[in-house]
């Protein structure tokens, strides 16, 4: 009998039973049964759900507080303690922590690109312009800087091979692909109650307002539709702008806001949902980006309003799943599509669906470890 390899997915700001670290990364490695797998990540109330998995919890912070700077030293003392021969990372705050490890203990690592940090940094506006400028090339450089030492990269989403010019070979496109289990097909029906849902990251540049605009403006002429918005908002005075504007509106109704909610909520408000919003910019920095719950609603049947966007041509083309919109008109065209419950009677669901993906981590991993499941 083998013994197991011990391996680490660590984070900062991601839960320990994160969707992509935990649900899909994590539970697909610990399946093999040739990993002990370590979640280190923030706090969560939720337990492991394999044996050969362990949740190592950091202590809760703000996102912008000294207590955050201090983190990455918590994440060096799990993984001294542990000594994992593999490390999987998905932020730039931990390349050094990681890089200390693998000097000491000579452990491979990947790095878990799930975001363009730069993009990211540069476009937000949590900083001035000049603040963000500068903090953006800071972080580009250190993800080349330590890119040299990087056994591996796993990417979320295909674009990261144009946009990010440190990512060397090998790496593989490892997408946040659904792990719900598809319905029967042609069982779409009109939705009776009409219950709309915002989910996931709550911010401005995500289109949180213009989802709001869109329902107030479409309960004038549904009068019964109902909106959850379920998910975090990480920007206090975003959030406060919400609260503000929603207070007046009983049939929309926040779930989460401060505070991180458990992905197995997010996804039972999301089965309960008639029509998911996803009011996405196509002008932004993720705009090349496909949303993970783009893939659990195509897995659920969910209809889905979003912008026009180039990129998601291959998945808009594959299923009839969408209204086109851009949440500012409403006209009668799009209140017969709404009415008419004319979804899902094409698309192939295993285009949604984690198990390729599962397929190919497993094999990207073991190659870069070395390891081969025997």
């Amino acid at each position: 009998m083998s013994i197991r390899k011990k391996a680490a997915i660590v984070s900062v700001l991601k839960p320990v039973d994160d969707a992509r670290n935990y649900k899909k990364i994590g539970i697909s490695l610990a399946e093999t049964n040739n990993y002990d797998l370590f979640m280190i990540g923030y706090p969560s109330g939720s337990k492991p759900e394999l044996p050969n998995i362990h949740f190592l919890k950091l202590t809760k912070f703000k996102r912008l507080s000294l207590a955050r700077l201090f983190t990455p030293l918590k994440v060096l003392k799990f993984l001294i303690k542990v000594k994992p021969e593999l490390i999987v990372s998905n932020t730039h705050e931990l390349q050094l922590v990681i890089l200390i490890n693998k000097i000491l203990f000579g452990s491979k690592i990947i790095y878990d690109i799930q975001e363009n940090y730069y993009k990211n940094i540069a476009s937000s506006k949590t900083y001035p312009f000049i603040v963000r400028s500068i903090l953006a090339g800071y972080v580009r450089l250190k993800e080349w800087s330590f890119s040299r030492f990087m056994d591996g990269f796993l990417l979320s989403d295909p674009c990261y091979v144009q946009e990010l010019n440190f990512i060397k070979s090998p790496y593989q496109i490892v997408e946040n692909k659904s792990t719900i289990n598809p319905p029967d097909p042609g069982i779409s029906q009109k939705p009776n109650s009409y219950k709309f849902i915002y989910s996931g990251t709550i911010a401005e540049e995500y289109g949180i307002f213009d989802a709001i605009n869109f329902i107030v403006k479409l309960k004038e002429h549904i009068p019964q539709l109902s909106l959850i918005i379920i998910g975090y908002c990480a920007k206090e005075s975003t959030l406060r702008k919400l609260r503000g504007k929603i207070s007046n509106f009983n049939y929309i109704r926040l779930i989460g806001g401060d505070l991180i909610v458990p992905q197995n909520k997010i996804l039972k408000e999301l089965e309960n949902a008639d029509f998911t919003l996803l009011p996405y910019k196509t002008d932004a920095y993720y705009s090349n980006r496909i949303p993970t719950k783009m893939y659990d609603c195509l897995m659920l049947n969910k209809p889905m309003f979003i912008r026009k966007n180039p990129a998601w041509n291959p998945i808009v083309d594959e299923f009839d799943a969408f209204i086109f919109t851009d949440f500012s008109n409403i006209d009668n065209k799009l209140l017969e599509q709404i009415k008419s419950g004319d979804f899902y009677f094409k698309g192939n669901h295993s285009k949604a669906s984690w198990q390729y993906e599962k397929v190919k981590l497993i094999e990207f991993i073991d190659s870069i470890f070395n390891f081969r499941q025997g």
